[in-house]
């Protein structure tokens, strides 16, 4: 039993002479603190359905993209500017969302029981990512230059962690779909989930392929011996004639490599679309249900 704070009268007629069961809204309803964690929910999504995969195909596989190879912004690696941005944006929008929950909990932490496991469950995973998220640009202020011997170490370290919290991110939203609260939400919000969770692997194997696709063939040592040898011949030829052999040049490599690129780009751009269109299925559905 539990006290309430608030009273309202009914307006459904009850029979106090036979067994009924009677429905009766809660505090957090009627207070409006369902909202909070709706809010907490919402921009949840935004920021691990949609953010954070970008974020990590755009560190992953726009680093060497041949259309901002001698481009800056902001004196910095035009696919760093934007992951930076991005990753900035989910610690942020996460510290947001912690503060909702927070307010929603009025600061008391979720107890473990048999109806509270998944919410029990979740608010573990959440407080560890939420850490992590927070720990993550504190540790890249520490990173050696990228031309260092030991920026291998630093590279491992913020991958491991960041692909890391975002498997349990996949993990914690999932749990959240078994909240009492989601009862009639479950099934929609599961199914939304899955096809973007597939949605999110198979574009990183689309990835991979092109990558596989337009491979560079390493030159190897007996060949590269041989171009060589060749080119002094050339050189030779042309101090002992008037008529300065042409050397075939091969355009192939850029045109290949600006097809990969392009290919890349529009695949993150499908990729943002259907991450959007996920993103805003289940915050609509959700706030239209709650």
């Amino acid at each position: 039993m539990e006290q309430h704070t608030s009273r309202q009268a009914q307006s459904q007629l009850v029979s106090l002479n036979r067994d009924e069961q009677i429905s009766y809204n809660s505090d957090d309803n009627l207070s409006g603190g369902l909202h909070l964690m709706i809010a907490h929910g919402s921009i949840m999504i935004f920021a691990w359905i949609l953010i954070v995969p970008t974020g990590i195909l755009v560190a992953r596989y726009f680093k060497k993209i041949i259309f901002t190879k001698d481009r800056k912004l902001c004196g910095e690696a035009i696919w760093f500017a934007f992951h930076r941005l991005l990753m900035s944006t989910v610690a942020i929008l996460t510290i947001v969302g912690f503060l909702f929950i927070f307010a929603y909990k009025q600061g008391s932490w979720t107890k473990r029981s048999s109806s509270t496991k998944s919410e029990f469950a979740h608010s573990i995973t959440g407080i560890i990512i939420i850490s992590f998220t927070f720990l993550q640009p504190i540790i890249a202020l520490f990173r050696c230059h990228p031309e260092s011997r030991y920026r291998f170490i630093y590279n491992g370290i913020h991958g491991f962690i960041g692909f890391s919290i975002f498997i349990l991110s996949i993990v914690t939203l999932f749990l959240a779909m078994h909240f009492a609260q989601f009862v009639s939400f479950k099934k929609f919000g599961q199914g939304i989930l899955i096809g973007w969770a597939i949605w999110v692997g198979l574009a990183f194997i689309l990835f991979e392929f092109i990558e596989f696709l337009f491979i560079t063939k390493k030159i190897s040592a007996a060949e590269l011996e041989s171009r060589e040898s060749e080119t002094i011949r050339l050189k030779f030829a042309a101090m002992n004639s008037r008529t300065l052999p042409t050397i075939p040049v091969s355009n192939e490599k850029p045109k290949r490599t600006q097809l990969k690129d392009g290919l890349k780009i529009v695949l993150l751009v499908v990729h943002i679309l259907v991450a959007l269109s996920f993103t805003l299925a289940l915050v609509i559905k959700l706030r239209k249900k709650y």
